[in-house]
C-alpha cells in the first residue's frame, strides 16, 4: 500500500501542502504513483480539486490489485471518484482500491484515468 499528506496536494512523504504545487509522486519497490490537479474551483465558500491519478508497475512481476491511502493536512470530502473504490478514513486520507477491471499492471504498464475529486475547506 502506499501512502503519501497536505492540501490539497497530496504529498510525497507527506503529498504537498501548497495548492500551487499541482503534482505529486509516491514511490514503493512496486509502483510509482503519480497525482496532478487538472481541475480546481471555489463553490459556496467550498475548494473544489479535480485530480487525475496514474499508476506505473516499476516492478518486474505483474501487480494484481492495487490499493493507495492519500493523507491531506486538513479535512477533506470525497465529492466524486471513478475508476477506483474511494473512502476517506479519519477525514484527512483517501483511501483508493482497484477495480476489477483494472487491478491488473503489467511490468512496465500504468494504469491512468484514475480520479476523482474532492472538497476542502481552508
Amino acid at each position: 500500500m502506499l501512502t503519501g499528506t497536505d492540501v490539497p496536494e497530496p504529498e510525497t512523504e507527506s503529498l504537498g501542502s501548497d495548492p500551487s504545487a499541482e503534482k505529486s509522486q509516491l514511490s514503493t519497490n512496486a509502483y510509482t504513483c503519480t497525482t496532478e490537479i487538472v481541475n480546481q474551483w471555489e463553490s459556496n465558500g467550498d475548494h473544489y480539486y479535480q485530480y487525475q491519478l496514474t499508476l506505473t508497475n516499476t516492478s518486474d512481476t505483474e501487480l494484481s490489485g492495487w490499493e493507495i491511502d492519500l493523507p491531506f493536512s486538513g479535512n477533506i470530502t470525497l465529492s466524486d471518484g471513478w475508476n477506483g473504490d474511494y473512502t476517506i478514513v479519519d477525514s484527512q486520507t483517501l483511501h483508493i482500491v482497484s477495480k476489477d477491471y483494472n487491478a491488473v499492471i503489467a511490468p512496465g504498464a500504468s494504469v491512468t484515468d484514475i480520479g476523482f475529486i474532492l472538497i476542502y475547506n481552508f
